[in-house]
């Protein structure tokens, strides 16, 4: 039988050292564990650098396959060249898109409608996972009220082009209105803490322990984590 496979579009940046592709963020060790036994191969279409180092997530050739995306710097370089660009990435997808069972697409930038659009066209089963406030992102990563106004313009643009009744995933449901167009079957989580879920202080500590703090998170400006450390 032929091998099931999954399109995983991201946005992110795989390190090449000589065929060996990795990758610095963690949140691919989740696709692995989320999708590894519903698919035989998972093919990573993201754009791809030439790097003499590995990244800390080495990707796994006996899962994934690559499809090295046409190269562009950061997401307003993509925003930017979109008329040029954007067809040469659906070129790029168009043949082995032929080939898959579900695309999943994260996040929302110019690349999540342009798969979401062609899966639709295909007949492919398509989800979009957002991790995060775009919002946010661009108020913490965006510098400058004119850059800042044209990156909200741009992700509005890019909420309005998401096809309806797309599945969706994502956390935080009041920050995402275009929820309302989007059908019944969303996945809505939330890492949110009760109070219930903390110890009361004090707690007892053996005498010379000091106390440990331990983040779990990104390493980005919208985590806030200067405010953490400001507060220590």
């Amino acid at each position: 039988p032929q091998p099931t496979r999954m399109g995983l579009l991201l946005d992110q940046v795989l390190f090449d050292n000589d065929g060996r592709y990795s990758t610095d963020e963690a949140f691919i060790r989740f696709v692995e564990q989320a999708f590894r036994g519903l698919f035989d191969r998972i093919q990573f279409c993201s754009r791809a650098r030439p790097s003499s180092n590995d990244g800390p997530y080495i990707l796994d050739p006996s899962i994934y396959d690559i499809i090295a995306l046409p190269w562009y710097a950061n997401m307003a370089s993509l925003c930017s060249k979109g008329p040029v660009i954007l067809p040469r990435i659906g070129h790029v997808l168009d043949r082995p898109m032929r080939g898959w069972e579900m695309v999943l697409v994260g996040n929302l930038n110019p690349l999540a409608p342009l798969a979401l659009r062609m899966a639709r066209r295909r007949g492919l089963p398509a989800i979009l996972w957002v991790r995060g406030s775009p919002h946010a992102e661009l108020d913490h990563r965006l510098r400058g009220t004119l850059r800042r106004l044209a990156g909200k313009l741009a992700a509005v643009a890019v909420v309005r082009a998401i096809p309806n009744r797309t599945h969706v995933i994502l956390s935080g449901e009041n920050d995402y209105p275009f929820l309302s167009r989007m059908g019944p079957a969303q996945v809505v989580y939330s890492s949110k803490f009760a109070a219930k879920d903390f110890v009361p202080l004090p707690r007892p500590r053996p005498d010379g322990h000091k106390p440990r703090l331990l983040y779990v998170g990104r390493i980005a400006p919208e985590k806030g984590l200067e405010v953490l450390l400001e507060a220590l």
